[in-house]
């Protein structure tokens, strides 16, 4: 029960200064290539394979 008091004040005291997440993220096309082997209308399903780098 201390430890939430003591967690709920320094969240309270130190954490009006709103933290940021800063990152970087690099986006790359991926070349994927889909295979469709089987196209069932009637139950609604699709059976394929998805092709990677050959």
């Amino acid at each position: 029960m201390l430890t939430k008091a003591r967690e709920f004040v320094r969240n309270l005291l130190f954490g009006l200064v709103k933290k940021r997440n800063i990152g970087y993220t690099t986006f790359a096309p991926l070349r994927l290539a889909p295979e469709y082997t089987s196209i069932d209308l009637a139950n609604k399903q699709i059976t394929g394979v998805v092709k990677y780098k050959n």
